[in-house]
């Protein structure tokens, strides 16, 4: 057995069980006596094609969002989820998510899946949590996620032998033949490459750091909540295909264009030589034509402020860059003025993207625009202000709010996209990023996928047909408004 990495391989294996593995009589004799020993640092592990996988490991929580385990074939994932960890099959999440595991502790964790009963089952010390009913191909590869390979990651293996054994074979008719085992699975050579994380910027950042149990409020935290409840009842909305943003996620491919910025910033400019923007984006619909181009494979995001394509290319008149997004803290810094927002927070940070809200949860704080904000003073992390009321009491943009900890949720028994947005505002918070005629929350664009997955039917809103209706039932009066930390003075 291969010796173990001190600092990070010292438990569990991956068991591949083949019953119904397309496996030789031979071969499955010299496997299924003592199993062979793979090397535990590799990314991907190989075998014959089996019927039942079993992944077994140590895990620590590491608040992030990151595959652990993938198999291949299938494209299933188990992964974390800051601090959950969550099964998702091509894409979409499986109905199995593991409660908020307890940091500094490592806790076993067991993870199954069948082909022959369609099942996927997650234990997790003593819980277990399982769904059914679900596509499954035979599996012939598991992909160890490059954190869980690392020196100090949040898991920990020892070996990885896998076993196998010769399927029995069913008795037939006289003469007939046995055909072959079904399965979708690709071949090995068409394995394709570890997904990079979607999430944008740092683990650490206040987009995606939880909130702590008792984060000190502001002393004016009951005044601001009042002036923000008393907004949110005349008429809250969500943002969605008007002033809002639509995301085009490019691949490193993307041919680049140059972008001409309409005001005179050199730096800006320059950074704006070269931008990967597909051929058919569009600015999203509003005043304030805002776009992101994000391309995860240089860990870069673009946004831009009246972005139009002209006769001699696109244009804009401000926006920003921000390179090694997955490490930033959520907020331009060099220079703090860039960025297409009032507050100079980015338009992806805060913004509920269509793919999560499909998962049923969002894992990250929320934006919202309020009617009036204060003039001239911001709190971090916001880097500016428009606000315009010349009141000490009036909330300041970049404050933020949090639903109060210790409100039950499901007992509100809320519709769907409400209770999301009220599970991530109890998690992570809400933060204001600029103002608008209401109380507003983003919601992605989704020109780019030529589809409309929130008023359609069975879309976000289900059956109700304005969102206003939705978020008059969020919970306003419980939130929280977390100590601020002003700055001044920023003129208009």
């Amino acid at each position: 057995m291969a010796p173990a990495r001190t600092t990070l391989l010292t438990l569990a294996a991956i068991l591949v069980a083949l019953a119904g593995a397309l496996v030789p009589a031979s071969r499955a004799h010299a496997a299924g006596a003592g199993g062979r020993v793979l090397d535990a640092s590799a990314p991907i592990h190989r075998f014959e094609r089996a019927s039942r996988v079993f992944v077994a490991f140590a895990f620590r929580r590491d608040d992030r969002s990151q595959v652990l385990v993938r198999l291949v074939a299938n494209q299933l994932a188990l992964t974390e989820d800051h601090g959950r960890l969550l099964v998702r099959l091509r894409g979409r999440r499986v109905a199995i998510r593991s409660g908020l595991m307890p940091r500094r502790r490592w806790v076993s964790v067991g993870f199954t899946v069948s082909s022959q009963h369609g099942s996927v089952s997650l234990v997790v010390g003593k819980r277990r949590r399982s769904a059914r009913h679900l596509r499954i191909a035979l599996e012939h590869a598991v992909q160890v996620g490059a954190n869980c390979r690392r020196s100090g990651g949040p898991c920990r293996f020892s070996s990885l032998p896998v076993s196998s054994r010769t399927p029995r074979a069913r008795p037939g008719p006289p003469g007939a033949s046995t055909p072959p085992l079904p399965t979708d699975a690709p071949p090995a050579a068409s394995i394709p490459p570890m997904p990079t994380d979607p999430r944008p910027f740092a683990p650490t950042s206040f987009w995606n750091a939880p909130l702590g149990a008792q984060p000190p409020l502001d002393p004016k935290s009951s005044t601001y909540v009042s002036e923000l409840a008393a907004a949110a009842r005349q008429n809250p909305w969500l943002n969605y295909d008007r002033y809002s943003t639509p995301v085009y996620t490019v691949p490193r491919s993307q041919p680049r264009v140059l972008v001409t910025l309409d005001t005179s910033a050199s730096a800006l400019q320059a950074a704006w030589q070269s931008v990967p923007i597909p051929a058919n984006a569009q600015p999203a619909a509003g005043t304030d034509q805002h776009m992101v181009v994000w391309q995860p494979s240089t860990d870069t995001m673009w946004e831009f402020w009246l972005a139009a394509r002209k006769a001699d290319g696109w244009h804009a008149r401000w926006g920003g860059v921000i390179n090694n997004v997955s490490q930033n803290p959520g907020f331009y810094q060099n220079p703090s003025d860039w960025g297409a927002t009032a507050t100079s927070l980015p338009l992806l940070g805060g913004l509920m993207r269509i793919s999560e809200l499909r998962t049923g949860h969002i894992d990250h704080a929320l934006a919202i625009a309020i009617p009036a904000a204060r003039a001239e003073y911001f709190s971090s992390p916001a880097q500016r202000t428009d606000g315009y009321v010349h009141d000490a009491n009036a909330i300041p943009e970049g404050a933020r709010f949090r639903l109060d900890p210790n409100l039950d949720i499901p007992s509100l028994h809320l519709p769907p996209l409400t209770r999301m947005i009220a599970e991530a505002a109890q998690r992570y918070g809400i933060v204001v990023r600029d103002q608008s005629g209401c109380v507003c929350f983003y919601g992605e664009d989704p020109t780019p996928t030529g589809t409309d997955p929130y008023a359609a039917p069975n879309g976000f809103f289900g059956s109700e047909r304005w969102v206003n209706n939705l978020l008059q039932r969020f919970p306003w009066e419980r939130l929280q408004a977390l100590k601020t930390d002003q700055s001044c003075c920023w003129k208009r």
